[in-house]
């Protein structure tokens, strides 16, 4: 059957081969939900940036909150580019950041980090001199030097040491006045640090236009110095910069930067030629080019100030300082003799996202355990586990001996994604691990397609061999045009969207790849070899609906009013009921809670103690922070949802409370714990009136986290004079405890809200024994209300792309069948199963029948409907293009109606078998997760409905709206035809009328 099988072979072993490797050594990245990960917690001084005119002065409430809106989203482009690492950014509180991504490597957290501190603010500016400077302003370059030099020499070179710490520092003498020293040009010029190649000479001195540092010759009017690696930035360097051993120093060039004349800035490239490569010294290099409307200004930019030097600064340090050669009017390039390649690409992505206008700083950061519980995971995986079992035992016995082929080819594809998926570093939630059975069960739909073409063949007398060719070869186009179909989409969801509708087009188009690779090659190679060892038998199958003669397209009209009616139910429900009611945490927000427990609990323990609490608060999610041993912790966090109407009243709440007020997810939390919390830091407090003695009597109770020595504690409270008694409650003769009752004389009328203050400064720089410091104990330390994923912005983004996506449909199915009828048809059918599928969740998920809330795992779940419905679809248009084509050849008329009733009789068989296989995955999900609490509850019902939808729009709407499309412009041409002849007016021809075959399709 195959001429080169040999090689063939070869290339599916190197491709099995490739995912074992991958597999055997990359780590799977496992999702928040499965595995736990890493919580960042960040704040934005907005009062230190509007000091600093970042943020005008006078910036309203919504201004600000557009700023950190903005700095979320870039964030979020930034750790997570391409969606498929799963990261998690939201608003914390005022002016926090709240992200948490699955467990990361020590190397991965900290370029994690530097991604999200780096301001990513680049500049394109020229170095000041005195032939170009506009306006009446003048440099006096070398008399600026000499003021920088002094400055740097004050006060026994501690200006210098200040620079060497932090780069950023120069500021401090750029905004000095000139009668204080500072820049004789005022604000029209600033000093700006540069990073020259390693120098092991230790170049001390300041170097004149003819001095020559190991990168060339020292820019004329500059200030040279050597620093060690240690004093540098904080001993953070780039790692050419080391090269020289430890200690060694290296040159620090400081450029006078022109601040009064033009400049360009990140805004101007063009992001989508930002990318790494080679430059012109042979070493890592950015490049770039400017935005189509600014390259003109560019280029005369360039040409103005030909010979002379421009500075390009990132993050106020300037990489390059090259001259201007001539006009630049393309490409061009960003090099620096310390450039490395992992300090490029990291450049690249943070000059691809844009820059922040605010630094946001590292408040905490907490290792978190799996948002699902263990009851959970076991349960979705079981469900998820079971479907496969199903799947591949249908599969068996539908289709025999052909059946454990198409399992085999069914096994060498899910490696195959697997092993692509980890290699991509793509992280792997229980969503997208039940989708990749939903994979397995749209990848059997090429098998069947095969098959099915097999057994016709087979019914017409063809001999096996003929049959098997003649089945892959007509199976083939129909098999690539449904997956091209939805690859497109694919393409599209990825440019066009953002966060997890990226991730999802990722691993839709890898699964496609992998689908049409095992169904040519792995099972058409598996067939070729058993029939050169006639092992295929007769290769019986069974049969269902293998006569079918059903006339679909006689009820046209009345599926389209029970569709109609469907919809419009669903869209009544979706506009009327509140958003509450309707969408999750991730697009509602709601509050992060960190508490810590007295004794070792896991996180499902947890949960069943909230049971009341949940009922309250909705979406209470659960997980350990930090040390975690054989699953129990003390300290977790618990998320809530919070609705609109919780949130408004807890806003009025708090403005008529002021700064003592306690929300009520707070203290609804302390009164559903009660005593599993630890006790606060300070308890127990009473000051007793003595009238006998000049001194009164005080008591108060200390709590402490860890183990704390008695004999420290009372060496720390001596201070406080007089007699003081100091009580172990853990255990009175115990050295070590963690509660301690304190006893001591105090001043006459001391409140007693004073002790605390009294106590707790005595007691600060306390240390256990292992010289920690001590921490207070604090039942609930952290209560943060928390903004959704970026509600809007993904929406948006959303919408974009599919609607760009549906277009790119349309266009394609219209250069494949060679009109637009099968390509509008295609997609109304799409949009009718998403709209169907919507008003089934909005419902019942209000109704409180399924827990199946709007989340970013329920955009999964419509997206996967899309890609299974329009797939589905383009099987049936692709028989029809078939029949029509046989007609035309044979020269035969042929009823429109009566040609789409028989192509999809045709695949009748093929449509159920393929239903029938994915809905046994899907049935097991929610079987197995109904009223479980899992987040495949939603998930699965969302699938469940879409795929029958999905079915029933391939039989019941796609294809008649096909028809409807042909009678109206068979209609449109007859009229034409009478207004052409004179005729006013014409008997209506009677639709679904027999008409010449070259008539069928314009």
């Amino acid at each position: 059957m195959l001429e080169n099988a040999r090689r063939q072979v070869l290339l599916v072993a190197l491709a099995i081969a490739a995912s074992l490797l991958v597999l055997a050594l990359t780590p799977l990245n496992y999702g928040l939900d499965l595995s736990g990960g890493v919580q960042l917690v960040y704040e934005v001084d907005i009062q230190d940036s509007k000091d600093k005119g970042i943020i005008p002065k006078n910036a309203t409430e919504a201004e600000v909150s557009a700023v950190l809106d903005s700095t979320v989203q870039i964030i979020l482009e930034r750790i997570d580019p391409q969606g498929t690492r799963e990261a998690v950014v939201t608003r914390r509180g005022e002016h926090g950041i709240l992200i948490e991504l699955p467990r990361l490597s020590e190397a991965d957290a900290l370029t994690v980090e530097s991604q999200i501190q780096d301001l990513g603010r680049l500049e394109f500016r020229m170095l000041a001199s005195e032939q170009y400077a506009k306006g009446g302003v003048s440099f006096n370059v070398r008399e600026e030097r000499r003021r920088l030099q002094e400055w740097l020499d004050a006060n026994d070179g501690a200006n210098r040491k200040l620079v060497a710490a932090d780069p950023e520092a120069i500021d401090i003498f750029n905004k000095l006045g000139v009668d204080v020293g500072g820049p004789q040009a005022g604000e029209n010029l600033k000093w700006r640090a540069k990073l020259v190649e390693p120098n092991l000479d230790n170049l001390s001195h300041w170097a004149a236009a003819e001095s020559f540092g190991p990168a060339g010759p020292i820019t004329e009017g500059s200030a040279v110095a050597a620093f060690t690696a240690q004093e540098w930035n904080g001993g953070i360097v780039p790692d050419d910069a080391k090269k020289g051993g430890g200690g060694k120093p290296f040159l620090v060039e400081y450029l006078p930067i022109n601040w009064h004349e033009q400049k360009f800035d990140g805004q101007d490239l063009d992001p989508s030629y930002t990318r790494a490569g080679l430059g012109r010294n042979g070493r890592a290099a950015i490049h770039y080019q400017m935005r189509v409307d600014r390259q003109t200004a560019y280029a005369d930019w360039s040409e103005e100030y030909k010979g002379q030097r421009s500075a390009i600064i990132l993050n106020n340090i300037v990489y390059s300082a090259p001259t201007f050669l001539g006009q630049i009017l393309g490409a061009a390039e960003i090099s620096s003799d310390t450039f490395t390649q992992r300090e490029v690409d990291a450049l690249v992505r943070t000059l691809r996202t844009g820059s922040l206008q605010v630094k946001p700083i590292r408040q905490s950061r907490d290792n978190i355990g799996a948002t699902l519980g263990q009851r959970s995971i076991y349960l979705a995986g079981l469900s998820i586990a079971l479907g496969g079992i199903l799947l591949l035992a249908f599969v068996m016995w539908y289709y025999r001996l052909a059946g454990f082929i198409a399992c085999a080819a069914l096994a060498v594809n899910v490696l195959l994604i697997m092993g692509i998926v980890v290699f991509l570093r793509a992280t792997l939630t229980l969503p997208g691990l039940a989708g990749l059975v939903l994979t397995m069960g749209m990848a059997v739909d090429s098998n069947i397609l095969i098959y099915e073409r097999i057994r016709e063949e087979l019914e017409r007398g063809k001999e096996m061999l003929q049959a098997c060719r003649a089945g892959f070869e007509r199976a083939l186009g129909t098999i690539l045009d449904a997956n091209l179909t939805t690859f497109i989409a694919g393409i599209v969801l990825y440019q066009l969207g953002t966060g997890p509708v990226r991730g999802f087009a990722v691993t839709l188009m890898v699964g496609i790849v992998t689908t049409i690779f095992t169904a040519y090659y792995v099972t058409r190679l598996m067939f070729h070899f058993m029939l050169e060892r006639d092992a295929l038998g007769s290769l019986r199958f069974s049969a269902w609906l293998k006569n079918a003669n059903f006339d679909f397209m006689r009820a046209r009209k009345l599926w389209f009013g029970i569709s109609i009616v469907v919809i419009g139910i669903g869209l009544t429900a979706f506009a009327t009921i509140p958003n509450d009611d309707k969408y999750g945490i991730d697009f509602t927000g709601g509050a992060n809670l960190k508490v810590v427990l007295r004794e070792q609990k896991t996180a499902d323990e947890v949960r069943d103690l909230l049971g009341e609490y949940a009922k309250r608060f909705d979406g209470v999610i659960v997980n350990t922070v930090g040390d975690v041993i054989d699953g129990k912790a003390t300290r977790f966090s618990i998320r809530v949802k919070l609705s609109d109407t919780q949130r408004t009243a807890i806003d009025a709440e708090r403005r008529a409370a002021g700064s003592d007020y306690q929300p009520p997810y707070l203290t609804a939390l302390h009164e559903a714990l009660g005593q599993n919390l630890v006790p606060e830091a300070f308890s127990g407090v009473r000051v007793d009136p003595n009238p006998a003695r000049t001194l009164d009597f005080g008591e108060i109770q200390l709590h402490f986290v860890q183990d704390v020595s008695i004999a420290a504690l009372k060496a720390k409270l001596a201070v406080l004079g007089g007699d003081i008694q100091t009580t172990n409650l853990d255990d009175e003769k115990a050295e070590v405890g963690r509660n301690f009752k304190v006893e001591f004389d105090v001043v006459k009328e001391t409140p007693p809200t004073a002790l605390f203050e009294m106590v707790q400064n005595r007691i600060a720089g306390l240390r256990t024994a292992a010289g920690q410091p001590v921490e207070l104990s604090n039942p609930i330390p952290e209560s943060s209300e928390i903004g959704g994923r970026l509600v809007g912005e993904l929406r948006s983004a959303a919408i974009n792309a599919l609607a760009v996506s549906l277009l790119a449909i349309v266009l394609y199915i219209r250069i494949r069948f060679h009109e637009y009828k099968f390509g509008i048809a295609g997609v109304v059918a799409l949009v009718h199963d998403v709209l169907v599928t919507l008003g089934f969740v909005v419902v019942f998920n209000w109704l409180g029948w399924v827990d199946a809330e709007i989340d970013l795992t329920m955009i999964a779940a419509f997206l996967t409907i899309i890609g299974y419905s329009i797939n589905d679809t383009i099987v049936i248009f692709d028989r029809v293009r078939e029949n029509l084509s046989d007609a035309k050849r044979l020269g035969e008329k042929i009823d429109r109606a009566a040609l789409l009733n028989r192509s999809v009789n045709q695949t009748l068989s093929r449509t159920i078998l393929t239903t029938a296989t994915v809905m046994l995955v899907v049935i097991a999900q929610f079987a197995v997760n109904f009223q479980a609490g899992t987040t495949l509850e939603g998930f699965s019902f969302a699938l469940l409905v879409g795929m029958i939808s999905g079915t029933y729009s391939t039989v019941f709407i796609a294809s008649p709206i096909v028809l409807w499309l042909w009678d109206r412009e068979r209609e449109q041409a007859e009229a034409q035809a009478q207004v052409a002849t004179g005729q006013i007016t014409a008997a209506p021809a009677t639709p679904g009328s027999a008409v010449p075959s070259g008539e069928a399709g314009s």
